[in-house]
């Protein structure tokens, strides 16, 4: 069954970068999780969101998977912990802390 889509988004490739993601994000929950955030029961999977679509636009048929093509390789100086607040024209993203790599 086809599922309409509502993300696009392009995954990071399995290698030391990947595991290192994977392993940055186990961190960051386990540090939270004391102060009460909810830890996440899906497993992580490191991407960059390109898009969402709206439930109603109307839209192609879903993208092929990308095979496990590489895209680019982009080196990551900082990461940043965001806040995001849903308004009426799309959620507003707030950096709250900003960490060097």
């Amino acid at each position: 069954m086809v599922k309409r889509p509502r993300i696009l988004w392009i995954g990071v490739v399995e290698d030391e970068g990947w595991a290192a993601l994977v392993a940055l994000a186990g961190a960051v929950e386990a540090a939270v999780a004391p102060l009460g955030y909810p830890t996440e029961a899906r497993p992580f999977h490191p991407h960059v969101t390109l898009a969402r679509v709206d439930v109603g636009a109307q839209h192609a048929a879903p993208l092929p998977k990308g095979g496990g093509k590489r895209l680019a390789t982009v080196e990551v100086g900082q990461v940043a912990l965001m806040k995001s607040e849903p308004e009426r024209g799309g959620s507003v993203y707030t950096a709250i802390k900003t960490v060097p790599l």
